[in-house]
């Protein structure tokens, strides 16, 4: 399906209306985050599902804002992708034949699907052809309905984000300990001297990131995580992401999860960890707390896509898994990140504002 087969695809499907109405809000992402000139950009995206074509509304803005804006694109579409599925082979081919040093965009339901042919991760194909990109997946939970919120998180001020994201980084890079408290249970201990904060505020006129933007997160010092996290915001599992109606009490002890207690939630997220830790070769990073994010954007939500939830002013997160690909030790084929509410943060004992 190529630009126009899928432009016709959106308007048999009743969505065109969406990309008319909310287009211009994601020519900031082209002028305001990536800063784009004369590069080429090559959009791929999945259909989604009946109902929920949440990634396939957002290809279609991004196409039409780079029309109106002159930039030359391709597009590229395949069926939505779960872990451990290939790519699509018209994917990898278009991928191949990108020149180096364009802008990639990923508009995904779920995965963007294995692609062992030009390396070991996307991120280090992204590295080794000089591209940037934006990266916008697991939207397969949130329905069409829906789309606004996902606007809503991207139609922000985005100077404003990324004052507050590097004053908070800054911070988080002096001190050497970090501890989180809520109301609803959560106290954890984070030993983090030494690390560096990285603020995730959609800069991106040099390398990319993720779309919605807004967190400054960082990697734990080794095992050196202890206590208690409450989840009560969103839960991230191997099927997707949802709202949290039963808190899921996780215990943590040398930066390992020990115990998982709460309802049905609770159940959902053993079962992810069995299943991956069963095909996983080297399972040992698994259920390691591999991260610790802060959501700074005032434009997100609590809603069931995590790539939102996990950005939204006045929550943060734990990522438990892999972490090694920003300044972490923990190798694993998962990372997992899981949302709470209302945290009070403090740094070497003293609480921070931001």
């Amino acid at each position: 399906m190529d630009s126009n087969g899928f432009v016709q695809w959106l308007k048999k499907e009743n969505l065109f209306h969406y990309v008319e109405k909310y287009y211009p809000c994601f020519k900031k992402i082209f002028q305001d985050c990536l800063k784009i000139k004369k590069e080429q950009v090559l959009i791929i995206l999945d259909t989604g599902y009946p109902t929920r074509r949440c990634a396939a509304v957002l290809a279609g803005c991004y196409l039409l804002a780079a029309k109106r804006l002159g930039i030359q694109y391709k597009l590229v579409v395949q069926e939505p992708r779960l872990t451990g599925q290939p790519a699509d082979s018209d994917v990898i081919d278009s991928l191949f034949q990108f020149p180096e040093g364009n802008v990639l965009i990923l508009c995904l339901s779920g995965k963007l699907g294995s692609m062992k042919h030009i390396g070991k991760s996307f991120r280090t194909y992204v590295t080794n052809n000089k591209h940037r990109f934006v990266s916008t997946s697991g939207l397969q939970d949130l329905e069409t309905r829906y789309f606004t919120k996902l606007v809503e998180s991207v139609n922000i001020d985005y100077a404003a984000l990324q004052k507050t994201g590097r004053e908070l980084k800054r911070k988080i890079d002096y001190a050497t300990e970090c501890k989180i408290l809520t109301d609803n249970g959560t106290n954890l201990y984070v030993n983090i001297k030494g690390k560096t904060a990285i603020s995730n505020d959609a800069e991106y006129s040099k390398k990319g990131g993720n779309i919605p933007s807004g967190e400054v997160y960082f990697a734990p010092r080794g095992k050196k995580v202890e206590g208690t996290i409450v989840i009560d915001g969103t839960l991230r599992h191997t099927g997707g992401t949802l709202i949290i109606k039963q808190p899921v009490k996780l215990k943590v002890e040398q930066g390992e999860i020990i115990s998982i207690e709460g309802g049905d939630e609770a159940r959902i997220l053993e079962r992810t960890f069995e299943e991956v830790i069963q095909r996983a070769k080297y399972p040992w990073g698994i259920k390691r707390v591999g991260e610790i994010g802060i959501g700074i954007s005032k434009g997100a939500s609590l809603i069931p896509v995590t790539i939102v939830s996990e950005k939204s002013y006045g929550t943060a997160h734990v990522g438990i898994g892999s972490n090694a690909w920003f300044g972490g030790t923990i190798y694993a084929i998962s990372h997992f990140d899981q949302v709470f509410k209302s945290p009070r943060i403090y740094l070497d004992g003293k609480k921070i504002d931001y």
